[in-house]
């Protein structure tokens, strides 16, 4: 039986962490003396790992912007926009969203019929890039800037707060179901999953080895950065991961499959 089930909650943001961790089958992954985990994240209330980041950066704040009657405002183009939408719609908090593009047409759909507002900018980069004009963060902050007391800025990027939602909650989650891990891999975004989960699992085991996957360069996997994308700005610090790995988008699509056809998991590409 789902022990989600047998649960009382008073909120849907109660429901956020304490997901899965799915053991795949040898048999599936073909690695000799690897036990291969999986840790569920599509099984939080609104969908991805990014619930976690919304509730870190958003909910001790969400009543006192209610108060001021602030717009919450967020660089986003999946995940984390449709988090924070639906923890500001909850609230009765307007939320704004500032994006490079929305490539996921069902993630701009859900945002719409929550009542975000939508603003794509023609930037290059969907992560804060120091030589881009349009960079939708550095937007942001002049927005911010003009009008300091109409909106509040989440800051995903360069918030600790995101960081830390992963260091308290999903870092020993994992350990609590695995034990000792020895390699941890993550899709690196604003990165503060990866640098959380990760650093709480190094406490664990000095000799964890990090590994941070992207996009190889011109190619785009929504939710990740690509290799032309490695900025060293807001959360992330390259000396924090042994690796980083490219992934392109046709072997992201394969694993898919694999996850989908013979282990019933629902994921996207990124997973």
């Amino acid at each position: 039986m789902n022990m989600l089930l047998e649960m009382l909650v008073k909120s849907t943001a109660d429901l956020i962490g304490r997901t899965p961790l799915l053991e795949i089958d040898p048999a599936v992954h073909g690695l000799k003396k690897i036990r291969l985990f999986a840790k569920l994240e599509h099984l939080n209330p609104f969908g991805s790992i990014k619930d976690r980041s919304a509730l870190g950066v958003l909910g001790d704040d969400l009543a006192r912007i209610s108060d001021e009657k602030r717009t919450v405002v967020e660089s986003s183009s999946g995940n984390m926009a449709k988090a924070l939408s639906v923890l500001c719609a909850m609230s009765g908090v307007p939320f704004r969203i500032v994006s490079s593009k929305i490539q996921v047409g069902e993630v701009k759909q859900i945002l719409q019929l929550l009542g975000a507002e939508i603003e794509e900018l023609p930037a290059l980069s969907a992560c804060p890039d120091p030589s881009d004009p349009n960079n939708p963060v550095a937007y942001i902050d002049r927005m911010v800037s003009a009008s300091p007391d109409k909106y509040h800025h989440t800051s995903q990027f360069t918030n600790d707060r995101n960081r830390q939602a992963h260091f308290d909650g999903t870092g020993p989650e994992i350990q609590e179901d695995a034990g000792q891990i020895d390699y941890f891999f993550a899709g690196l975004g604003t990165t503060g999953s990866s640098r959380g989960a990760g650093e709480y699992l190094k406490s664990k085991n000095k000799k964890l080895k990090t590994i941070g996957i992207v996009a190889p360069r011109g190619e785009s996997l929504p939710g990740i950065r690509s290799a032309d994308e490695m900025f060293e700005v807001g959360l992330f610090d390259r000396s924090f991961y042994d690796e980083i790995l490219e992934i392109s988008t046709e072997e992201a699509l394969d694993a898919m499959l694999v996850l989908i056809r013979q282990l019933g998991v629902l994921a996207g590409p990124t997973s």
